[in-house]
């Protein structure tokens, strides 16, 4: 029974890492529009980063647990592609004219991990990174795409 459940999340983890890197594909071939602004190369940097990790989650449960840098180069890359969104939303407010926050956000953001990352907890780094980085800039990139959508061509 495990195993038909392993092999299951395999091909869901598949799917949903196939997914991202449909958006980010989606994502540049909007960039590379001449009409379309600049916060589409960040939504496909997110995807394309993102669709990575979790191919990296299916094969870690496919082959079993990594050893500790590689763990820690996932959950660096995981972070990066939330911080990604970050940078979404930024360009976007900025596009928007609308005031927005500025660079310093990544020093709180930073600093968050550095207590996780001295005491080598890969989990707690991974929640940190999700909950902090995930929330904010997936929040922020969700009201800047809202905006988006009112736009006219």
């Amino acid at each position: 029974m495990y195993q038909f459940f392993q092999s299951e999340l395999d091909y869901i983890f598949f799917v949903y890492g196939l997914s991202f890197i449909c958006l980010a594909v989606t994502s540049f071939y909007l960039y590379f529009r001449k009409s379309a602004g600049s916060i589409w190369k960040w939504l496909g940097f997110f995807g394309l980063l993102h669709g990575i990790v979790e191919w990296m989650d299916m094969a870690e449960m496919s082959a079993g647990a990594y050893p500790f840098p590689v763990k820690m180069f996932k959950i660096g890359l995981n972070a990066l592609s939330f911080l990604f969104l970050v940078e979404l939303a930024r360009d976007g407010f900025k596009e928007k004219g609308l005031k927005g926050v500025g660079r310093w956000i990544y020093i709180p953001l930073v600093l968050a991990l550095v207590p996780a990352w001295m005491v080598a907890n890969s989990g707690g780094i991974n929640a940190l990174s999700r909950y902090l980085f995930g929330c904010l800039g997936g929040l922020m990139a969700a009201r800047v795409l809202f905006l988006s959508s009112k736009d006219k061509e």
